[in-house]
C-alpha cells in the first residue's frame, strides 16, 4: 500500500482522460446548465454511496465548524471550475458550427 500513490495517479489521470472526452461528444438538445446539474446529482448519490458502503458516515459528528466552512469554501471553486468548463465547451461547439455555416 506504501507505494500505491502511481496507481491513484495512473487512475486519476485515466478518470481526467473520460471526462475530457464525454465533455467533447457532449449531449446534443439539453441546457449545459442543466447537464451540470444533473451530472452533479450523480457525483452526489455516487459520493455519498461510498461514505455509506464504506461506513464513514459516523466521522460526520467529528466535523468542527471550522471544517464546514473549509470545505464548503473549496466547494465554490470546484462548482465553478465545473460551470465554466461546462460553459467553454458549449462555446467551443458553438464556434465550430457558427464558422461551418457562414
Amino acid at each position: 500500500m506504501k507505494n500505491m500513490w502511481w496507481i491513484y495517479a495512473l487512475l486519476s489521470a485515466l478518470f481526467a482522460a473520460f471526462t475530457a472526452i464525454l465533455a467533447k461528444i457532449g449531449i446534443k438538445g439539453i441546457n449545459s446548465d442543466l447537464a451540470t446539474a444533473i451530472r452533479t446529482l450523480f457525483i452526489l448519490l455516487i459520493a455519498w454511496g461510498i461514505v455509506f458502503a464504506r461506513k464513514e458516515i459516523y466521522g460526520i459528528n467529528l466535523l468542527s465548524k471550522n471544517n464546514w466552512l473549509f470545505l464548503g469554501c473549496r466547494a465554490l471553486p470546484q462548482v465553478y471550475h465545473g460551470y465554466f468548463t461546462s460553459k467553454l465547451y458549449s462555446w467551443a461547439k458553438y464556434r465550430r458550427l457558427h464558422r461551418s455555416t457562414n
